[in-house]
């Protein structure tokens, strides 16, 4: 898929992202749980779209990722049983022509041949702790405030409705993670 048609894909999820929430902030009372809970399972499945993106725009001497030929990633936080399904779901895809596995709360020691780790709100964990365990190329991705400032080079945070992302490109280039540049013109850039 050429990088046209990419930029065109994370458009879209974007202009989803802006229907739904304006659908969302229509509904009333009585559907509040069933909304919300919908709310969070598009949040998920529109986050995990957006790590798959962030891989897809890594260069390939991201090496220490690619040297087992699969991608491991490890998702720490509160996930209820509908967002482990969605999770799992994206085992069955393939980025880079690697195959992924996705590991919800795994054991701290199994974060040695992590690829990148996830955190997501409500994890027992902050970022400083799980890189004490983890390889020196693990690219870290938050949905926590300040996940960029505890040692993390991605942090989702939320503008107007809108889930937006700030990547510490000096940081990932430290680790040996290069981002392209298309994906660094879609986040605020820390350097």
């Amino acid at each position: 898929m050429n990088k046209f048609v990419n930029w065109h894909i994370i458009k879209s999820i974007i202009f989803s992202t802006v229907i739904f929430s304006s659908i969302v902030a229509g509904a009333n009372p009585v559907e509040s749980d069933v909304v919300s809970q919908e709310n969070s399972l598009f949040e998920i499945k529109l986050k995990f779209a957006f790590v798959s993106k962030f891989i897809e725009y890594v260069d390939n001497d991201w090496l220490p990722a690619f040297e087992d030929n699969k991608i491991i990633i490890d998702v720490f936080g509160d996930i209820s049983p509908e967002e482990q399904v969605i999770l799992q779901n994206f085992k069955q895809k393939k980025i880079k022509n690697f195959p992924l596995i996705v590991r919800i709360n795994p054991k701290i020691r199994e974060l040695k041949n992590s690829d990148i780790i996830f955190v997501t709100k409500g994890a027992k964990f902050n970022i400083s702790y799980l890189l004490k365990y983890s390889r020196d190329s693990v690219l870290t991705i938050g949905d926590n405030k300040y996940f960029i400032d505890q040692g993390g080079i991605i942090e989702f945070y939320d503008y107007r409705g809108k889930i937006r992302f700030d990547i510490d490109e000096e940081k990932a280039r430290k680790k040996g993670i290069f981002f392209n540049a298309k994906l660094l013109e879609l986040s605020e850039v820390n350097r």
